[in-house]
Order: structure tokens, then sequence, then C-alpha cells
């Protein structure tokens, strides 16, 4: 008789699937109106037999009702504070220092850490208790370091960016009296972009279908490039050469600058600004990276604009709250299966271990600061997460 060769076999320890209890506490600090859960993602996680707490009014402004959260399945607490008591705090920015006092010690924040910069209190509240926070805006499909959120929210910037324009072109807004695309027998409205990103992409693309022109300045030759060969149709592209970019903002009707966190970005002079034909447009999408253009602040919702000599300028820190309902569900949608991945895991702890997307976008661990964007941007010490032990 034969007897079988022994060979080696891997032993694999097998995490418990873990049931959270998770909060969505209302943005109180922020103009935020946007939500990182809808109702049809609590009815997804209750499903996965989780427990599901959200703040009374929390989806109001998104045209989320209490009722439609209740009818998934959630709780629906009537104070703030209850809406911090859990492991797992869905925001969709850093909570306050008073708000951190409300959440648990250990527990784990699922927030977007590249929103307009919070007090370095706000940060160290959290490193006091512990906290794990995952940062949605670094989650990525492990092949690039492209953000995932981030390039679907980009679609929704463009949109806005284009819409926003257009709204501000109106004699209604102070604005030329003109439509953002082109008419017959009229000259096509010019738009001039500074970036490349998939923004850039997006707003070129949107404008192109009004019959707009476009001209997109960076430093950036690939992703120029790329933008071309996505394109129905190609659009104006350069290196930022002094001359080139001031003759094409002397003749642009809009102006708009996307989101880039490198301090290398091109920074646009108030001296540029000042060529543009009186009732130019500019909008800042990159508001909270320190703006594009000099002239940049930060502006609200209810007064999203202010006048530079006679150019009218709309920086909002994030323009995609003008469309919170679209983007909460966009943001929804990636919030709901990686709490269903973090749960099969084993918990937050446990799934980093494991899994390095979820470990690349974690920003803090166990009150560490392990996201290089996260320590640089509030002065705090960074350690790399590979050389902690949990």
């Amino acid at each position: 008789m034969e007897l079988p060769i022994p060979c080696e076999e891997r032993l694999q320890t097998l995490c418990a699937k873990r049931r959270l209890t998770i909060s969505i506490p209302r943005e109180l600090a922020t103009e935020d109106t946007r939500v990182p859960l809808t109702p049809q993602g609590v009815e997804l996680l209750v499903a996965q037999g989780h427990t599901v707490k959200v703040e009374k009014g929390v989806g109001e402004a998104a045209r989320f009702d209490d009722s439609r959260y209740a009818e998934a399945g959630a709780t629906v607490v009537t104070t703030h504070k209850a809406a911090f008591d859990a492991e797992v705090v869905l925001k969709t920015t850093l909570p306050t220092v008073k708000e951190v006092s409300l959440m648990q010690k250990k527990a784990s924040l699922i927030c977007s850490i590249s929103q307009l910069r919070r007090s370095k209190d706000d940060v160290q509240a959290l490193a006091a208790k512990k906290c794990n926070v995952l940062a949605l805006d670094f989650l990525t499909d492990g092949k690039s370091h492209q953000s995932l959120l981030r390039r679907s929210l980009s679609e929704i910037e463009g949109s806005m960016a284009i819409t926003t324009a257009a709204s501000l072109l109106q004699q209604t807004n102070e604005g030329k009296g003109i439509v953002i695309g082109g008419v017959t027998g009229v000259p096509p409205t010019e738009i001039v972009v500074v970036g490349s990103d998939l923004t850039a992409f997006s707003i070129a693309k949107i404008a192109q279908a009004f019959g707009s022109t476009v001209k997109i300045f960076d430093s950036d030759m690939l992703h120029l490039q790329q933008i071309n060969e996505r394109l129905p149709v190609r659009v104006f592209t350069s290196n930022i050469h002094p001359q080139a970019f001031n003759k094409a903002l002397q003749s642009a009707d809009v102006v708009i600058g996307t989101r880039s966190p490198s301090p290398e970005a091109f920074f646009v002079p108030a001296e540029s600004i000042k060529q543009l034909k009186r009732h130019a447009i500019v909008i800042d999408l990159n508001i909270n990276f320190g703006g594009r253009f000099e002239i940049s602040h930060a502006t609200t919702i209810d007064k999203p604009t202010f006048i530079y000599g006679d150019t009218i300028c709309h920086c909002l820190p994030d323009i995609t709250v003008l469309a919170s309902h679209t983007a909460s569900i966009v943001v929804s949608d990636f919030v709901a299966p990686t709490i269903g991945r973090i749960a099969i895991g084993g918990g937050l702890l446990s799934s980093i271990r494991e899994d390095r997307v979820l470990a690349s976008a974690t920003a803090m661990l166990q009150g560490v600061t392990t996201n290089r964007y996260l320590a640089q941007t509030y002065d705090t010490d960074f350690c790399d997460i590979d050389l902690l032990s949990f």
C-alpha cells in the first residue's frame, strides 16, 4: 500500500464576523449637508445584523427624512451625545474637540480627512482617546494611489462647476448675461481650466456638450494627454507658459481651478486675474488645499461668492454640497461595503492586519497618526502603520 507523501499545510486563522454598533451624528460644526450613509445603506447594514443609530434630522438637508431611516431599520436618537455613543462613528468631516469628548474610548471613526482645515486640537483629542480613523478619501482599489471616492465625487464637482458657472453668468447674478454653451451666430463661451485631474476631464466633457470652448493648463503633460485621449473631441491643452496662459485669461469668460493637494501646484497670482474681462467668473475648487488663486478665500453656502475688481469669485470649500443628495448616495455606496468588509474581518483592527487597502487608508491607529497628509496638515508626529504592533 502506497502511503501519501506528507506536505506542508497552511493554517488559516479565521476571525468571527463582528456585529457592529454604528452611529451617524449631524454635522453641526460645518456647512457640509451630505450624509455618509443613506437609508438604503442603512438597510444593507441592518440586514447584515448591525445596529445603526442616526441623529434626528441628520439627512434633512440632503432630503433624506428621519422616517426613511427608521423604515430602513435605524434607531433615530434625539441628542448629539447619543449619536456619538457607538463603536463606529460615521461622519463626512473630522469631529470637533467637543464631539470627540462624546465618543467612546478607542472608538473607530470613518470620515474624510481632506476637508477644510480644522483645529490641531481636534486631532489631538482623537489621539488622547486612542481612536482609530479610517479615511474614506484615501481608500483605493489597491492597484493605484488614486482615491476611489474622489474619482466618483470628481464627476459631481465637474458638473456643479459648469452649472454654477452657467448660473453666475446670468445678469440676475451680476454676470455678463451670456449662456454657457454655443448659440448659432454667437461666439461660444470660453472656459479656462487650471489643473488636469478627473474633475478637469469632467468639466471639459460637460462644457464640450454645451458647445463651449475649453482650454486646459497644467504642468503634468501625461494627465493632459490622458484627458484628450478620453474626450470625444480634443481640447486645447498646454503646459503653464505665462504668455500662453495670460493670453487665454484675457479672452476667458470662466476660469476654474481644480483640486490639488500638492504644494507645487500652479498658483494663479492676483495680477493674472486682473486681466480677465469684466463680469468674468472664477471658480476655485481647491479651497481645502489653500486655493488655486491668490485672491481666493473660503465662502459659505449662504454667501458663496464675492467680487474682486470686476470678477465674480465662487470659493465654496466643497462644491459637491450643492448636490448633497447625489453626493450622499456616492459616499454611502463606499461606506456601506467598507463597513461590511470590516465586519467580515472581525473588526477594524483585525481587518487592517490582513487588508492592505484598509491599512493604507488608516489615518490614525489607537491614537497614533499613520497618515502623512494628516500629520503634515496638523503638525503631529507620524508613524508608519507597519511599525506598529496591534
